[in-house]
């Protein structure tokens, strides 16, 4: 993306920094980033607590963090065998402050949104059924009508 700061694994047209993010410490100072684009990014990663300690680390306190990634239950999650995570819509909450679930590390984000996308929405069941009732439709309906796209925006907290 034009005026962002580029990262790949690769030396792709139009990646500005060359890194395996499945390292720590990654090559950006602590606090550098007010913005923090995470698209088809989470489901490849080989540690999601690590990666979250250093989303945290390299964001500045407030920090958005936009996460899109394929939601478990569309085939599209399982299709690409790089994919190591099936994420649901509350996969990330084990990282916001005050949630109640167990801590795997002492960073904390706070919750922005939570949205899944469905094709043709209007017209998709399971479109109708994750706007009455979100933990339903993920229980019993996800797998019959799933939704395509996961996004989740969360924000540093230090």
């Amino acid at each position: 993306m034009a005026g962002y700061t580029n990262v790949d694994l690769l030396p792709l047209d139009g990646v500005d920094v060359v890194a395996d993010l499945n390292r720590k410490p990654w090559p950006f100072e602590d606090s550098q980033f007010e913005l923090i684009l995470c698209n088809h990014y989470l489901e490849h990663v080989a540690d999601i607590v690590l990666t979250m300690e250093e989303l945290h680390r390299i964001g500045e306190p407030g920090a958005l963090v936009v996460f899109r990634t394929p939601y478990f239950a569309n085939y599209e999650s399982f299709r690409d065998p790089t994919h190591r995570w099936h994420l649901t819509l509350d996969s990330l909450d084990y990282f916001v402050e005050g949630n109640g679930y167990p801590k795997y590390t002492d960073r904390r984000y706070r919750a922005v949104s939570k949205e899944l996308t469905f094709p043709h929405p209007w017209r998709h069941p399971g479109y109708w059924a994750y706007r009455l009732h979100k933990k339903t439709y993920e229980k019993y309906v996800a797998h019959v009508f799933p939704g395509t796209w996961l996004h989740i925006r969360l924000a540093v907290v230090k």
